[in-house]
């Protein structure tokens, strides 16, 4: 997360965009205008890690199979 100036996490506290959200922000919302970097998935970010989904599902199959 990048620094940001007390007027602009004012404003974003009353624009409710915080409100239920781990974090108090949501990357593939407005929360990304916050985000300096990001290392790893964007998709485990926001929640669901679906490369790693897709590597394990073809295991689960065939043990649920078995």
């Amino acid at each position: 997360m990048r620094r940001m100036s007390a007027e602009e996490i004012e404003a974003y506290v009353a624009s409710g965009q915080s409100d239920g959200k781990a974090g108090a922000y949501a990357i593939q919302a407005d929360g990304d205008k916050f985000v300096e970097k990001l290392e790893g998935s964007f998709l485990n970010v926001v929640g669901f890690p679906l490369e790693l989904f897709e590597e394990l599902l073809p295991r689960a199959l065939r043990d649920w199979r078995l």
